[in-house]
């Protein structure tokens, strides 16, 4: 009689490790799924940055508005805007410069405007907003105070 009831209660207690080791390994299942899914959105997700930079040369120095793409993903359908005026708009951007407006940003690369000296009339952007689309299905968006250095 003891060894009857030993094995039921030895035939119970396998069943309930088995129904808690296949929640573990749904939950655990569940987790890489996830994981998965994050690679794959961070492969396909852009992220541009922004900032101000002086370049030094022999006849004096550059300020240039640089715009980069720090991600492994291609940034489409760019949109820069300076101080609440689309970029290319802005006084300070140089309109005769060889660079044009950037509409697409490959991974890690980066494109700049050129900037015009300060003057009374107008300095260099301060405030600049980047929006933009990748392969991610969600708009990117940066928006920064810039400082030249």
């Amino acid at each position: 009689m003891v060894n009857v009831f030993l094995s039921i209660v030895t035939i119970g207690v396998a069943i309930i490790a088995i129904i808690i080791s296949a929640r573990t390994q749904k939950k655990l299942l569940n987790i890489e799924d996830q994981r998965e899914k994050d690679r794959i959105y961070q492969k396909n997700k852009a992220y541009l940055v922004a900032r101000g930079i002086k370049e030094f040369h022999t006849c004096g120095s550059s300020f240039y508005l640089k715009i980069e793409n720090v991600s492994c993903a291609e940034a489409r359908d760019i949109e820069v805007i300076c101080d609440n005026t689309p970029v290319w708009e802005h006084p300070a951007i140089h309109k005769g410069s060889a660079e044009k407006e950037c509409k697409i940003l490959g991974p890690n690369s980066f494109f700049r405007y050129l900037l015009i000296e300060e003057c009374k009339d107008f300095t260099h952007p301060k405030n600049i907003e980047i929006i933009w689309t990748d392969d991610s299905g969600e708009k990117g968006r940066y928006n920064s105070q810039i400082s030249y250095l």
